[in-house]
């Protein structure tokens, strides 16, 4: 629905908030809300008639199937297109990357890296007391990107809380990076914090993306010192992520994978860039390597529960167990983390306010054991254990 003629949605709602509509702050929402958890195309084929066109490819205009309508489909959609499998293609899946309204033409493109996917990258980390970092100055660009192009996010990396509000007219999607294996290691519990942070700055108006640390200075040659960053082990790795998902995360960008392997000191005395990129982390961190692998391979089953329209966190056993619960369209799923390294924890955590009745408990991913009491699920995590559950009534 958006933009409304030069409206953006961000002004849209400044204006609603300035006239003090209650609604002014409510959180974004993807489907059609007057219809309820329903069939979405179903529902618009009650009122509005097919209009069948091509499915064409944008690069190379190649026909590809046929649509029901241009309606029915949103640009980054890659479920429910009818097109895989085609013979002598590879195997990677297809994404709606535009609509031709006066051809009725449906346009697609093959991979989620495809650049007619992608965002717009602004700025990485801003400062306000830096030159040309100031938000009134990083508005302006966002502002021309945006009407230039509607059709594709700006996305910018923000690594300090309290900056998530003072740019909040500058990105359309907030990525927030949390380093906390040091020399001096930080609880990976703040990046629970900081996700819950950045969704109260946002509004929950904005999605919130998660940098995890896949770094380390302990391979770095030439260091000045004791290394400030460590490598993550490939359980660190897992617990971060899965705490970023449990925090309603709705995307993960992992830094770095050209790796830093030397430190040029009399490159820094001379004021250049003192760090040498020397490989790649499958080369240089294969334990990490790994772990990413794996856990990138999981999202095949974290999607049914990532898709989930309502979220909501909840935190036990002393900030050591967090549960982010997902429904909507399904009973619901939990995602769990033991972010305690020494110790295992058995909790029963209540259902927020919304889930239904939990009937029982089945664990997808993961080794924990989950069930669902009373009401309440009942959870057991070994250290650093993760899991992903689904509900059922």
């Amino acid at each position: 629905m958006f933009p409304l003629a030069r409206l953006h949605k961000r002004e849209v709602r400044d204006i609603a908030a300035r006239i003090g509509l209650p609604n002014a702050a409510k959180r974004d929402s993807t489907g059609i809300c007057f219809i309820g958890e329903r069939p979405f195309k179903e529902f618009l084929e009650r009122y509005i008639p097919r209009q069948p066109g091509e499915i064409r490819t944008l690069d190379g205009d190649k026909r590809m199937g046929e649509h029901h309508g241009l309606m029915y489909h949103t640009l980054g959609q890659r479920k429910g297109l009818g097109i895989g499998g085609q013979k002598d293609g590879d195997a990677d899946a297809w994404y709606v990357a535009g609509k031709d309204l006066e051809r009725n033409i449906l346009y697609v493109v093959q991979g989620h890296d495809h650049p007619a996917l992608l965002a717009y990258y602004i700025i990485d980390e801003p400062s306000p007391t830096q030159e040309h970092q100031k938000p009134e100055e990083i508005q302006r660009v966002y502002d021309v990107t945006r009407d230039e192009d509607p059709y594709h996010p700006v996305v910018i990396c923000i690594c300090t809380a309290a900056l998530e509000r003072t740019y909040i007219n500058c990105y359309d999607v907030l990525m927030i990076d949390v380093y906390p294996v040091t020399d001096s290691p930080q609880p990976l519990e703040t990046i629970a914090d900081r996700m819950d942070h950045a969704w109260a700055a946002t509004e929950g108006r904005k999605p919130v993306w998660f940098i995890p640390q896949t770094f380390g200075w302990d391979i770095v040659k030439g260091l000045e010192g004791r290394p400030t960053w460590r490598t993550p082990t490939p359980a660190q790795s897992r617990v971060m992520h899965y705490l970023s998902l449990a925090h309603g995360a709705r995307g993960s960008i992992p830094y770095c994978y050209h790796v830093y392997t030397e430190h040029n000191a009399e490159a820094k005395k001379a004021g250049r860039w003192p760090w040498v990129l020397g490989g790649y982390l499958p080369d240089k961190q294969p334990e990490l390597w790994g772990s990413l692998a794996e856990q990138g391979k999981e999202y095949a089953t974290l999607e049914r529960a990532l898709l989930q329209p309502r979220f909501a966190p909840t935190v036990a056993a002393g900030g050591k167990v967090h549960a982010g619960w997902y429904w909507g369209t399904e009973s619901g799923f939990v995602v769990a983390v033991n972010a305690d390294d020494k110790e295992p924890h058995t909790v029963e955590v209540k259902a927020p306010e919304g889930v239904g009745t939990m009937g029982d408990a089945e664990v997808l991913l993961g080794t924990g054991e989950a069930a669902a009491i009373d009401g309440q699920l009942s959870l057991s995590l070994a250290p650093m254990q993760t899991a992903l559950i689904a509900l059922k009534p």
